[in-house]
């Protein structure tokens, strides 16, 4: 295929990934060839590719060759999943879209870097094909040597501590201990005690059961939530379950959105000393 005119890793066992898992996504980070641009890997001695899933997206790269491209979205601002977001980021300097309909997956693909020569499949950030997927394949290949590290790494985006942020302030509150999942009323009365002020208004996002339909809907929850009105948004992560497949993804993601981070241990959380101060995101 066309990505051996970028990398120049030879294991048979890439060609076995691409083929379970590609077109799909799953980014491959490979040592690049000599002859690859070096714009296109920001100087890195290796690159990222990817082949996507989108019918569109697949007839575009075969009428005009292989693409290197950003997300078009705004450095560290929510990534667009459907044509009618980007105006939001950009504005009067809206790009040409290629519209092609709603984001199935709705979050960035995972992005792995295999260790050939230590037999380590290195996840530099996490998506819909999840480690548990992996691990199947793996399983199923018969290669039970090979091992699975969640390595995050500056070489993949999207790994800045603030990032994918929507343009309200976003409370991250993580359940510390299992319970009755949290209630609207009951955490709203906490969080006005970190938002005095009688005109701020609280925005649940809620999530759905199925970790892929929450992927899907994310982004675009969050873009709807910042223009609702609300003047803050919040998210509860619960203290057990929803931490396998691809649910690490979507809490990696909110806890990069997120403006403020509370853990609720019992009845009611730490208030902070200093009053809040709401960041442009």
């Amino acid at each position: 295929n066309e990505m051996r005119l970028f990398h120049k890793e030879q294991d048979p066992l890439l060609e076995k990934l691409i083929q379970g898992f590609s077109p799909g996504p799953l980014t491959y980070v490979l040592k690049k060839k000599n002859s690859t641009n070096p714009l296109i890997t920001a100087g890195h001695k290796k690159v990222a590719l990817r082949i996507p899933q989108h019918p569109l997206t697949l007839k575009l790269i075969k009428k005009i060759g292989p693409l290197s491209a950003p997300s078009a979205n705004i450095s560290g601002k929510l990534s667009p999943t459907r044509a009618g977001h980007i105006p939001l980021f950009f504005k009067s300097k809206t790009p040409p879209i290629l519209k092609g309909g709603v984001c199935k997956g709705g979050i960035e693909s995972t992005v792995i870097e295999p260790d050939f020569k230590n037999c380590v499949l290195k996840i530099l950030r996490p998506g819909l094909i999840s480690k548990e997927l992996l691990e199947k394949w793996l399983k199923k290949q018969k290669l039970k040597h090979w091992q699975i590290k969640s390595i995050p790494s500056a070489v993949s985006p999207g790994q800045l501590k603030k990032h994918y942020r929507p343009a309200r302030p976003l409370v991250l509150i993580t359940q510390t201990k299992a319970g009755a999942p949290l209630g609207k009323k009951e955490v709203e009365h906490q969080l006005i005690k970190l938002f005095p002020s009688p005109k701020t208004i609280f925005k649940p996002l809620r999530l759905k059961a199925s970790a892929v339909l929450s992927a899907r809907l994310l982004y675009h929850e969050l873009n709807t939530l910042s223009k609702n009105p609300a003047h803050v948004i919040y998210v509860v992560k619960p203290a057990n379950g929803k931490n396998k497949g691809p649910w690490p993804a979507i809490w990696d993601r909110l806890q990069k959105a997120s403006s403020k981070k509370i853990n609720w241990s019992g009845l009611s959380f730490p208030v902070s000393k200093s009053p809040y101060s709401r960041e442009k995101s």
